[in-house]
């Protein structure tokens, strides 16, 4: 979907968009990758539990025979989703400590980036980090990196946006390859 519940800075999709992919498709899609011999499905969106047939998505994942992993921003995952999530791993984006992912995402998102890490901890799921190295926070890598093994983290992935959808209104938040490089290393 491209649905959202945030408008971040970064985002390539740029606006959100009541644009969906059927759930037939989707069936259609993860038999395909079943039947290839996919390892590791990604479920990403925009915000994929916007999907107006998130229940009908979720129920298409249960028992796939592959890794199952969805990208959220965080904010709609609650304990009970969480318990009815067929998925093995949740990835949360987590753009910097309070000031560097506030300043992508929006005021109030990085407590709520955080509670939702905490409770897909206590959940039993796998948690992944998933952060976008930009120009507001390379200062806070360190102290994002104690965060991430706070929290839990199985894995940390580190990136660095490319120059399109709303990052292209932004372009003071893009960072050269040497930063970039060195935001990667604390991952």
């Amino acid at each position: 979907t491209w649905r959202c519940n945030l408008a971040c800075e970064h985002c390539y999709l740029g606006k959100a968009k009541a644009v969906d992919m059927q759930v037939t498709d989707f069936a259609a899609l993860v038999r395909e990758f079943e039947a290839m011999g996919g390892l590791r499905l990604l479920i990403s969106g925009g915000e994929p539990l916007m999907h107006p047939k998130w229940n009908e998505i979720n129920a298409a994942l249960a028992g796939l025979p592959v890794r199952r992993v969805l990208l959220s921003n965080g904010l709609m995952l609650n304990r009970e989703s969480l318990a009815r999530l067929n998925c093995d791993e949740v990835q949360i984006s987590l753009d910097g400590l309070r000031a560097g992912h506030e300043s992508l995402r929006g005021p109030g998102s990085f407590e709520k980036a955080v509670e939702a890490a905490r409770r897909v901890n206590e959940s039993g799921l796998k948690l992944s980090i998933a952060t976008m190295a930009h120009a507001r926070n390379l200062e806070e890598m360190a102290g994002l990196a104690d965060l991430v093994q706070d929290l839990g983290a199985g894995e940390w992935g580190v990136d660095a946006p490319c120059i399109a959808g709303r990052l292209s209104q932004s372009p003071e938040l893009a960072i050269t390859p040497a930063q970039a490089a060195g935001a990667m290393e604390h991952a």
